[in-house]
Parts: C-alpha cells; sequence; structure tokens
C-alpha cells in the first residue's frame, strides 16, 4: 500500500521540479527534478542517441540474436556496440585470408593437412559454429544494462533466442555435411593409386606451362594388376599466361622404346612399370617434359558422368559396334546416333571406348569431345554446388601424382578457359589428303603404328608451343628470293601453328646465309626463339625499310624450322 502511495504523489505534478520520470535504462521511477538516474545515473533526457538504442534493445534481445545468426556482428550493431562488432566480424576474416595465403604457396604442411582434410574440414566446422553460436548469446544477452545476462527477458525473447539456436544448429549441419563431403573428395584425389606406381611430379610454378599424363586404365574384374594397359593415352598441357590449353591423343598401338623394355606398345608402359614409366615413355617419345599423371578406371569415368548428372555431346557421327565389350568380358551391340543428346555415365563411356565403328583414332578424338563436355558441366555453377552431396561416388575415381599445392590452382584455371581456347590434336596415319603422323605396320607379328618423326615433331611444336612467343605477339616479316616462294610460304604455315603473328611474306634478293633481323628491342625473345628454329643468329643491321618487330630473311642454306629435340 505504501509503496502505491509513493508512485501516486511521485507520478503528480504536485512534486517539486515537475513530472516524475521513468529511466529508459533500468525503469527506476525518479523525481521530476532529477537530473539523472538515482539507480544506474543515465541522464534524464535519455542519453544520446546511441545510449536510447542501447535502452530500446533490452527489449529485443530475441531480434538481436536473429540478427547475428544471419550475419555475425550484426546484433551487436543494431544494440549500439560498433566496435564489438567490427571485432567479430574482422575475426574470422582475418583467420580465412590467413588460411587462403597458406594454401596459395607450396608446403609441405599443406599437402599433409589435405590428406587429412576430413577431420581438419570437421574442426574447423565444429570451432566456427561454436564462435557463431557465442556471437549470437552475446547479442542476445548484451541489451541489459542491470548485470543480468539471460534473465529478466520477456518468454517471446527467450523464444527468438531458442529459434536462433535452431536456425543455427541446421546452418551448421549442413555445413558440415557439404564441407567434409569436398574434404573427403579431397582426400581421395590426393591418396596414392594402388597399383599406380607413381610418385608426385614437380610443384608448378603456376605460370609455366604444365603437362600432365591422363591415363583411362581397364580395371575390371578378372583383370590382374600387372596385366593392366593403358586404354587411353592423353597428354594435358595449360598455358597459364595465355589462359590456353591442349591435348594430344596418343594411340595405345603405337611402337616406342619403353625404357627398359625395348621396342613396345605405349600402353605396355603402365603394366611394366606404373605411372612414371608411363610418364618418362611418353616424355621421350614427344621430347617435352610431363611434370604429372592423373589416373582413372573405366567404372571411376562413368561414375564421374553419372555425378554431374551427365554431359551434353554433339555427336558428328554415328557409332554402331557389333563387338562393343562388356564387364564380364563378353560383347554386346552399341548403336549411338549423331547430333546433339545428353549421355549418361554408361553411354558416355560406350561412345569414348568403342573402337570397331571406325578405328583407334576417331575414338580418341571422341574421348576428347567427351573430355571437354564434362569440363564445360563441371564449370557450370549449378554443378559445383552439387557435386559434394556425390562425393561417395567418386571413391577410388580419380587418382593423381600432382602436389595439392599444384592441383588446387590448376583446377582453378582449368575451369576458367573456354573450350575454343583448347586445342585438340590426335597422332593418327595419313588419309583424306591429311598429313599423318603415323604409319600402319600389320604384319604377322602383330598391328603396329609405327611413328614418323618429322610429323610428330611439328605437331608437338604445334600443340607444345611456346607461350613467351605467343604472350609477345611480335610482329614478323619474311623475306625470301622469288625461287623460294613456296618455301616461305610453307614456313609462314609452320611458323602460325606455332603462334608466331606472321605479318607478310616478300620478296628478297637471294643471299647466302639466314638471318634473323631484330627491329624492336622489346621483342628480343621471339627473335631469339625463331633464330634458333631457323639455325642462325640474331642482327640487328638491316631491315630499316619494315614495320615489322623482327625480319626473317632466307638464305640459301636454309633447310627448314628446327624441331628443337
Amino acid at each position: 500500500m505504501l509503496k502505491r502511495v509513493v508512485r501516486v504523489l511521485l507520478d503528480t505534478d504536485s512534486v517539486v521540479g515537475g513530472r516524475a520520470w521513468r529511466c529508459v535504462h533500468c525503469e527506476t521511477l525518479n523525481l521530476g527534478g532529477a537530473e539523472a538516474c538515482r539507480r544506474c545515473g543515465a541522464p534524464a533526457n535519455g542519453g544520446s542517441s546511441l545510449e536510447r538504442r542501447r535502452a530500446r534493445g533490452y527489449d529485443h534481445a530475441g531480434l538481436a540474436a536473429a540478427l547475428s545468426v544471419f550475419v555475425p556482428g550484426l546484433g551487436q550493431l543494431y544494440t549500439g556496440r560498433l566496435r564489438r562488432a567490427a571485432i567479430i566480424v574482422a575475426a574470422p576474416l582475418a583467420i580465412a585470408f590467413l588460411l587462403f595465403g597458406l594454401f596459395s604457396v607450396a608446403s609441405p604442411l599443406v599437402a599433409a593437412l589435405l590428406r587429412v582434410a576430413v577431420g581438419v574440414a570437421a574442426a574447423s566446422i565444429a570451432l566456427l559454429a561454436a564462435y557463431h553460436a557465442g556471437v549470437v548469446l552475446d547479442a542476445f544477452a548484451a541489451p541489459s544494462t542491470r548485470g543480468r545476462l539471460l534473465d529478466g527477458k520477456r518468454p517471446i525473447e527467450y523464444a527468438a533466442l531458442v529459434g536462433s539456436f535452431a536456425i543455427l544448429a541446421l546452418l551448421y549441419v549442413t555445413l558440415f555435411r557439404q564441407a567434409t563431403a569436398w574434404a573427403s573428395l579431397t582426400a581421395k584425389v590426393f591418396e596414392p593409386f594402388q597399383q599406380s606406381g607413381g610418385s608426385a611430379g614437380t610443384v608448378w610454378s603456376g605460370s609455366d606451362r604444365l603437362n600432365v599424363l591422363l591415363l583411362g586404365v581397364d580395371t575390371r574384374k578378372g583383370h590382374e594388376a600387372e596385366t593392366e594397359n593403358t586404354d587411353t593415352i592423353i597428354v594435358l598441357t595449360v598455358d597459364p599466361l595465355n589462359h590456353a590449353a591442349g591435348m594430344l591423343s596418343i594411340p595405345r598401338d603405337t611402337l616406342v622404346s619403353i625404357p627398359g623394355h625395348g621396342q613396345e606398345k605405349i600402353n605396355a608402359a603402365f603394366a611394366f612399370g606404373g605411372a612414371d614409366l608411363a610418364r618418362t615413355t611418353v616424355s621421350q617419345f614427344l621430347g617435352v617434359p610431363i611434370q604429372s599423371y592423373a589416373l582413372v578406371d573405366f567404372t571411376g569415368f562413368r561414375r564421374i558422368i553419372e555425378a554431374v548428372d551427365g554431359v551434353d555431346v554433339d555427336a558428328p557421327l554415328p557409332v554402331r559396334d557389333e563387338y562393343y565389350p562388356t564387364e564380364d568380358f563378353g560383347v554386346t551391340r552399341l548403336d549411338l546416333r549423331a547430333g546433339p543428346q545428353l549421355m549418361d555415365g554408361e553411354t558416355a563411356l560406350r561412345y569414348s571406348r568403342s573402337r570397331h565403328d571406325s578405328n583407334d583414332f576417331s575414338r580418341a578424338e571422341r574421348q576428347q569431345r567427351v573430355l571437354s563436355a564434362l569440363k564445360r558441366r563441371i564449370s557450370e555453377r549449378s554443378t559445383l554446388l552439387q557435386l559434394p552431396t556425390l562425393v561417395d561416388e567418386l571413391s577410388g575415381a580419380v587418382s593423381t601424382g600432382l602436389d595439392p599445392s599444384t592441383a588446387l590452382p590448376l583446377m582453378r584455371l582449368g575451369l576458367s578457359i573456354d573450350t575454343k581456347d583448347i586445342e585438340r590434336q590426335v597422332l593418327k596415319p595419313a588419309s583424306d589428303g591429311h598429313e599423318g603422323q603415323l604409319r600402319e605396320d600389320n604384319s604377322p607379328g602383330g598391328y603396329y603404328l609405327i611413328p614418323i618423326r618429322a610429323a610428330v615433331d611439328a605437331l608437338v611444336a604445334q600443340v607444345f608451343y611456346d607461350p613467351r612467343v605467343r604472350a609477345e605477339s611480335a610482329m614478323v616479316e619474311i623475306r625470301a628470293p622469288s625461287a623460294k616462294s613456296s618455301t616461305a610460304d610453307e614456313l609462314r604455315s609452320d611458323l602460325e601453328r606455332r603462334h608466331y603473328a606472321i605479318a607478310r611474306v616478300t620478296a628478297a634478293q637471294a643471299q647466302a646465309r639466314t638471318v634473323v633481323i631484330l627491329r624492336n628491342p622489346d621483342k628480343r625473345y621471339t627473335a631469339e626463339q625463331l633464330a634458333r628454329a631457323l639455325g642462325t643468329t640474331v642482327s640487328t643491321q638491316g631491315g630499316a625499310d619494315s614495320d615489322a618487330d623482327v625480319v626473317a630473311v632466307l638464305g640459301d642454306d636454309f633447310r627448314g624450322v628446327a624441331t628443337g629435340r
């Protein structure tokens, strides 16, 4: 009763100093003449706008918690704690940038972490979830200025807090499943292949050309590991300087020299010595360095295609095969129509493997067509989001000798290269007026493809061109006497295939020696490489009447372009 009387008296204007007022911070009733709250010391006018927002936040603790669920620190910002909000946002960002920097450089620690990626991902998500939960709880408790954290709130505020934690739990369960799925895929890709016999290749600089040997291996039940031959041999090359790439397929019946085993079909190298011997054999055959390898078996190939819901392939010709090999080493009939179509895993595998409809060379072209379609599909954002949920289907599908610090930036670069900037070539015999690189030999000793060395070297020079020459884009003028006009035209075609920028071919007086004249000092690299290919030296004298960067004058001693082997 006494309290009620006092309250009535305080609420009247008869009290000295005017009408009583209630503190917006702690709800204490104060005398009208008081300039500050008798309990918490807050000014009578409620203080600054920041203080008033803090006071109002007392009644909206649930909203502050909900805001921090969606954006950590937003609840703190809502309650007026700007510095705290900034710290909450900055701390995880700083850690994220630190981890990004760590994974962007070659480090044995990175390789070790990626091979136990599942545990690392699980621990990271758990720590992040605990941090986020603490931020939400801090946002909920912060508006109170009376020393209470979780008590003293209205029921609706507690309900909002429970709802916030439910959303947070759902968010991190989903994030945990996605992150561990990606981590599982990473760990499986980088674990050693059981029968590959491969070791990690050279760590990639990220700017130099990188060549990787892709091997398709038949691992059907009944095949012994030591008898496995490679069904598909493709050298993938990436040129980061010009944002381009290429594929060169080598038929499995190509006769090559396998170190330690003499002259054999190239597909036997894997059976003899695993991925390392196959890599060495192909590197010596082509005359280019191959830094690493990637292996995929038939089952894995099929699973990869299924994991991305199929690939869109435009088949220029129908494929009919009466003797397509089955899983149980039997045969079945295959009939695929021509034209654009969505191929599932089994159809894509059959399209890539069939060889009885035509030959091994058209099969290589079909394999490259499917790989290009797969690259396009994986590059789609919707597919990238879908892949982690299908990681279990990819178990054992792909294995590689690439160091993780190389593979991760290579993956990003590969997906960003446009399909039109990927050159696709196949070593094959001459046909329909096209120059070939192989000669067929169907002797009683077996069927072999004999390399035509000069033609192979010319195609290799085209696919594995010098990136710096292409990037420099020096304008080159070729000069030759009229007697060598046809030779000059052939040289122009050859150099253009190697990505030299040929401005023109003009007539010149006959001279004894071939010479390369450097007109633009900024294009010296191109001049030096061209002089090396033509078997001559660089001169800075002459060619004053040309506006080209480099001038190549053919002399009587010109005998063609060196292969560089």
